[in-house]
C-alpha cells in the first residue's frame, strides 16, 4: 500500500512584512507592528475610520425619519427652502417637511387617495408639485390645490425626464388603457398635451433617459417575451421601437446611466439577479453576467462617492445594498437593511453628500456616508479605504494601478 503525502497550503505575505495574510491585520500595507487601537480587526496602518468598522462600510447606523409604514416614497423642495422633503403613501397621501439639516417635521395629509406619488415642478415656480397616479397637484409653498388628471389613459408607472429639450422635465407614462407609452408635456404651468412613445405588448417596466447617447431623451422597457425595447427621441417624436437587449429573467428593476467613463450611457437590469449591459452606441448594449441569483425588484443607480460613476442600489427579496463601483466594475455587495420595500437618494442635510432614504416594514429610515469612509487624500477617485483594503494603492499619490506612475 502506497502513501501520499499532502502538500500544506502555502498561506502568503502579501504585503511582505512578515506577517501571513491569515493573521495580518493589514494585509496590501506592511506592518510588522500590527496595531489596531480601536479594536475592531483592522491594523491603524489600513483603518480609514476610528472605531467599529473599517472605512469599506460606507453608511452609519440609519436615523429613523418616521416610525409609519410607508408604501411609497419621493423627495422634492416643497416649500423652496432648498432643502429636501419627503413625499410617502401609508394610509394617505402625506408629505414630511425638511427643516433644515436633515431633520424633518411632522407627518402632514394631503389626501386620502391611494398612489405612488412624485415630485416635479410643474409649472416653474420653483416649487416642487404633487403627481399622484394620474393626477397632480399644484403646491404654492403652503397648501396644495385640487387634483387635476393629466393622464387620461391611465398612469400605471410614472418617469420624469425632459421629452421635448425645452429645459423643463416632462412626465412619461404606462397608459394601461390604450396600452402604450406616453409623454405629457409640460407647459403653460400644466401638463398636457399627451404625445403617444409607442404601444407595447407585455412590458415589466421601463426607464426614461438618454440610451443612444445624442442627448435626447429615449424610453427604454423590457418585454417578458422578446427582451429590451427602444424608441429613440428627437426633440419629443419617438422613432418605432427597436429590440435592443438580451431577455432576462422576470426584469422588473431597470435604470440608465454611465458605469464607467467611456461616455456611453449602460443599463441597470434587475430581476432574477441583476445584470449591466455596457452600451456600444447608437442604443446598442451588449449583456453583462448576471450578478446574483436573487430575486431583484428595485434597481436605483446612483453617485454614491461623488467620483463620477454610478454605483448600484438593489432590493432583492427585501434586502437593501449596495455596491460601490471601482474602476467601472461593481464591487461586493454591501447589505443596509431587510424588509425594504422602496428607496430613493437625495442630499438631506445640505453637506453636498447624497443619503439613502428607504421604506422599511416599520418606518422610513436615512442612512447617511461617514465621512472618514469618504476621505480620498490623493483625489484619484477612490476612498483611502478602497486604496488600503482593496486596491493596495497609495493614499498620497494618485496611483489607482499600483505601477508608480
Amino acid at each position: 500500500m502506497w502513501f501520499f503525502a499532502t502538500a500544506a497550503a502555502v498561506v502568503p505575505d502579501t504585503d511582505g512584512d512578515g506577517i501571513l495574510d491569515d493573521t495580518d491585520v493589514c494585509v496590501l500595507v506592511a506592518d510588522p507592528g500590527q496595531a489596531d487601537t480601536d479594536g475592531d480587526g483592522t491594523g491603524d496602518a489600513c483603518d480609514a475610520c476610528v472605531g467599529p468598522g473599517n472605512g469599506l462600510e460606507r453608511f452609519g447606523q440609519p436615523l429613523v425619519l418616521t416610525n409609519r409604514a410607508v408604501s411609497s416614497l419621493d423627495l422634492g423642495d416643497l416649500d423652496g427652502d432648498g432643502d429636501l422633503d419627503l413625499v410617502a403613501y401609508d394610509s394617505a397621501l402625506v408629505v414630511y417637511r425638511n427643516l433644515g439639516g436633515g431633520s424633518f417635521g411632522p407627518r402632514t395629509v394631503v389626501d386620502a387617495e391611494s398612489c405612488t406619488p412624485k415630485t416635479l415642478d410643474v409649472d416653474g415656480d420653483g416649487l416642487d408639485d404633487l403627481l399622484c397616479g394620474d393626477t397632480w397637484r399644484h403646491n404654492d409653498g403652503v397648501t396644495f390645490g385640487p387634483k387635476v388628471t393629466y393622464a387620461p389613459d391611465g398612469a400605471g408607472w410614472i418617469q420624469t425626464a425632459d421629452a421635448d429639450g425645452d429645459g423643463d422635465l416632462d412626465v412619461f407614462v404606462n397608459a394601461g388603457r390604450v396600452r402604450a407609452f406616453q409623454w405629457i408635456e409640460s407647459v403653460g404651468g400644466a401638463l398636457g398635451p399627451v404625445h403617444t412613445v409607442a404601444p407595447y405588448d407585455r412590458p415589466l417596466t421601463f426607464v426614461a433617459g438618454d440610451a443612444d447617447g445624442d442627448g435626447d431623451t429615449d424610453v427604454v422597457w423590457f418585454d417578458q417575451d422578446d427582451g429590451i425595447h427602444l424608441a429613440a427621441g428627437a426633440a419629443g417624436v419617438f422613432a418605432p421601437e427597436v429590440t435592443v437587449g438580451w431577455p432576462f429573467p422576470a426584469a422588473v428593476g431597470l435604470a440608465l446611466g454611465h458605469i464607467d467613463a467611456d461616455g456611453l450611457p449602460d443599463l441597470f437590469l434587475g430581476g432574477l439577479g441583476w445584470r449591466v449591459d455596457r452600451g456600444t452606441g447608437g442604443g446598442a448594449f451588449v449583456p453583462g453576467d448576471a450578478g446574483s441569483t436573487r430575486t431583484v425588484d428595485i434597481v436605483r443607480a446612483a453617485d454614491l462617492d461623488l467620483d463620477g460613476d454610478l454605483d448600484l442600489l438593489l432590493i432583492d427579496e427585501g434586502v437593501l445594498s449596495y455596491l460601490e463601483t471601482v474602476h467601472g466594475v461593481p464591487t461586493e455587495r454591501r447589505v443596509l437593511a431587510d424588509h425594504v420595500g422602496d428607496v430613493v437618494v437625495g442630499d438631506l442635510n445640505g453637506d453636498g453628500w447624497p443619503e439613502i432614504v428607504a421604506q422599511t416594514r416599520r418606518n422610513v429610515s436615512v442612512w447617511s456616508p461617514r465621512s472618514c469612509a469618504l476621505t480620498d487624500d490623493d483625489g484619484d477617485g477612490l476612498s483611502n479605504a478602497v486604496e488600503l483594503l482593496e486596491e493596495g494603492t497609495l493614499t498620497t499619490t494618485a496611483d489607482t494601478d499600483g505601477d508608480g506612475l
